[in-house]
């Protein structure tokens, strides 16, 4: 997933979606500080996951272009910054061990000092860690529906782009809600989590290959000197506009 994340910010590098797939293998590279028994270090991987998660929500939204379109996405994205902050963050403060360990945490119980912590609250980080678990969840869900609608109104191009991001989302809001409920699979969490670079990556070459095809039958029907009422019927058979939007993608 780290590979496949700076591979695609290279091949973007003067678009917004490279600038955060870079950063998203940033922090991949943070999360292994997971494993370290540094409690500073160690901290600082933890504090990296939800972190990341926000990053996760910010990509997928904004996916091709690396901008979100409208007030409700950069909405959802202020809600998932702000529950960080005012969630997960308080949580860490008032539990010894930062709470939510997640199936990445080898040590579980038996984990480096959690520098953040302030009081040991254990019945208000409990609250805390489960609320922001099931915003989490709503968020993801929100994604989910915001990906599907755009897929709904998408051109033939941008449903095969779409579609790989759109099934991760979906795949993630129902590990996130099976994690709520407290029947999640760690395998599945692990995933879905480093499956989004990987479903941008399929996108986008999805995305080429329909390009190609395309073309190759465009320029099949227009061999020999079509009348215009022939090279009507081939520029709309071919979908032309689709292939004008691929400039989007290159």
């Amino acid at each position: 997933a780290w590979s496949v994340a700076v591979a695609v910010s290279l091949r973007y590098p003067e678009r917004p979606l490279g600038a955060l797939l870079f950063v998203l293998a940033v922090m991949y590279v943070l999360l292994a500080l997971q494993a370290t028994s540094d409690p500073l270090l160690f901290t600082l991987g933890r504090a990296t996951r939800p972190v990341a998660e926000v990053l996760l929500m910010w990509i997928m939204l904004a996916f091709p272009s690396g901008r979100l379109a409208n007030r409700f996405e950069r909405g959802l994205v202020a809600t998932a910054a702000l529950a960080v902050l005012t969630l997960w963050l308080p949580s860490a403060m008032f539990s010894p061990q930062i709470p939510m360990a997640g199936p990445s945490v080898l040590c579980q119980a038996d984990c480096p000092r959690n520098v953040f912590f302030v009081q040991d609250r254990p019945e208000l980080a409990h609250a805390l860690s489960t609320a922001m678990r099931a915003v989490g969840a709503l968020l993801l869900l929100a994604t989910t529906g915001v990906l599907l609608n755009r897929l709904r109104r998408a051109t033939p191009l941008m449903r095969r782009v779409l579609a790989p991001v759109l099934g991760v989302s979906m795949a993630r809001a129902l590990v996130m809600v099976a994690f709520l409920v407290g029947s999640g699979s760690r395998l599945a969490f692990i995933l879905t989590f480093l499956a989004v670079p990987l479903s941008i990556a399929l996108g986008l070459l999805r995305g080429r290959l329909y390009t190609a095809r395309a073309l190759q039958r465009l320029v099949s029907g227009l061999r020999g000197t079509p009348d215009m009422h022939q090279l009507r019927e081939v520029l709309a058979r071919e979908g032309v506009a689709d292939l004008v939007a691929t400039y989007a993608l290159s």
